[in-house]
């Protein structure tokens, strides 16, 4: 269904995108692992609309984890928030505005502290960072200097 959200006709695109939020909505927190990692993967499609969409449903995914672990007062989810949350903030490095700009949206709803949410989620960064280095255009590299020049 993913792969529709770079369909040419608009209306495929749109369907595709409101499929998919549903699926979010209704299988967020039982299959949290099936729905988060093809988005992370879409964070780096060469594609923009598959990058700017992944960053919308990813957004659309923290906000429900987010409500739930503050409504349940758990943890359990606090990787796949933190998988997210690294997706995103890799994505602010993109080199096309409207990508970066939808990104900086999603970072902004959720975060106020970017170096303590940084290095809580630095665990998934880096490993982010490693697996996705060969497919990334230039945005993991952007991304580590842009970390390195911030953080030491």
């Amino acid at each position: 269904m993913y792969g529709f959200v770079s369909d040419e006709e608009e209306n495929i695109r749109n369907s595709a995108m409101m499929v998919e939020k549903v699926l979010i909505n209704n299988y967020c927190l039982t299959h949290t692992d099936l729905l988060l990692g093809p988005l992370c993967d879409g964070v780096f499609e060469n594609n923009w609309k598959k990058r700017n969409a992944a960053i919308i449903l990813i957004g659309e995914l923290l906000n429900i984890i987010k409500s739930h672990m503050y409504n349940t007062r758990t943890t359990d989810k606090a990787y796949a928030y933190y998988r997210g949350l690294m997706a995103v903030y890799i994505i602010k490095d993109d080199e096309l505005e409207m990508t970066r700009h939808t990104a900086n949206q999603v970072w902004n709803a959720y975060i106020e502290n970017t170096p303590k949410t940084i290095k809580l989620g630095l665990y998934e960064l880096v490993r982010m960072w490693t697996r996705f280095t060969h497919r990334a255009n230039g945005v993991v590299f952007t991304n580590i200097i842009a970390f390195s020049s911030k953080y030491g």
